[in-house]
């Protein structure tokens, strides 16, 4: 399994055996918390396919991209200061590679190779300043390189991002849709038990009392029911469903609004996927360098004449190419 620092493009090469004695969510928070000191109780797990892995997922849940992406909540905060560190392409390596002397293979050879007469002194120079150019250019080379594999995983990661988002909204609806019908049929349900309760206060009306049982504020079977108690509760039921029917459209324009974010972060990610600038820029510098060490260095060698060579020989090549 490899555990992919979402944000940074870190990888890091897990067995698989670990898996046999601990969940994936406990074995990426394990490692992430000492590869890269961050908080375990502080990361999102997903796996390649967009799935959150929590704490109670199988190995099964990984599925078959052996990926597996982390975030740190505390960073996905648009105000949240990102640690410089994070930001650095392996500066380790990349002192290494600086504070190296670069030399393409066989140059000691063909330094040796090299006439020794102050006449060619110039060649001499020439080729030493490109190859100091060339070794100023390999830490440069070599984070182009750093660079593009980084941002090969974060390519990966966005799209378990997007993938995560769009399985997100997707419950998301269908639980609203469901919310919604269910809405619907208490809706009709207390309708049909509040017109109900309006016949029956009618019927009771129409139903005198006998002689015996009437009095002055009370002639009919409705005046011998707790009436005034029944409508404040019929009035507080109408009420409560006519705020009801405020918070349920408050949470529909909150859902529309939630659904144009998701669809401008998601359109984001597609951007981000689809640019190719820097990994455009990374392969010219990476192919440029390996032009200047295959081809133009050996060329520049090759005007060198080799060691014993008549200084006529300089001239040789010049009249062979010139047209008889």
């Amino acid at each position: 399994m490899r555990i992919c620092h979402g944000l940074a493009g870190y990888t890091l090469e897990v067995e698989d055996r670990e898996l046999e004695w601990r969940k994936p969510a406990d074995v990426v928070r394990l490692h992430a918390s000492s590869q890269w000191r961050v908080e375990a109780d502080d990361l999102i797990v997903l796996a390649s396919d967009g799935g959150t892995l929590g704490p109670t997922c199988s190995s099964e849940a990984v599925g078959h991209g052996r990926d597996v992406f982390f975030f740190v909540r505390s960073d996905l905060d648009p105000k949240a200061d990102v640690p410089a560190d994070r930001l650095l392409l392996d500066p380790g390596g990349s002192a290494s590679a600086a504070g190296s002397s670069f030399q393409p293979a066989g140059a000691a050879e063909e330094d040796d190779d090299l006439p020794g007469d102050p006449a060619f002194e110039a060649f001499r120079a020439n080729i030493a300043e490109a190859r100091g150019r060339l070794a100023e250019a390999q830490p440069v080379a070599a984070l182009a390189a750093q660079a593009r594999t980084r941002l090969e995983v974060q390519q990966l990661a966005v799209q378990a991002v997007l993938d995560n988002l769009a399985s997100q909204r997707a419950t998301c609806s269908r639980s609203l849709a469901l919310f919604f019908r269910k809405y619907e049929k208490v809706q009709e349900k207390l309708e049909q038990n509040l017109s109900r309760a309006e016949t029956s206060m009618a019927a009771l009306a129409a139903v005198a009392l006998r002689p015996a049982l009437q009095g002055s504020e009370r002639e009919s079977l409705a005046d011998a029911v707790p009436r005034e108690r029944i409508l404040r509760f019929t009035a507080g039921v109408q009420e409560e469903r006519a705020r009801l029917v405020q918070r349920l459209e408050r949470l529909r324009q909150q859902d529309a609004q939630a659904q144009a974010l998701s669809e401008q972060v998601a359109e984001a990610l597609r951007q981000a996927l689809a640019s190719e600038r820097v990994p455009a820029a990374a392969r010219a510098i990476e192919d440029g360098l390996a032009r200047a060490e295959s081809e133009l260095l050996p060329a520049l060698r090759s005007q060198v004449p080799r060691e014993g060579a008549a200084p006529s020989s300089i001239l040789e090549g010049d009249r062979a190419t010139v047209p008889g």
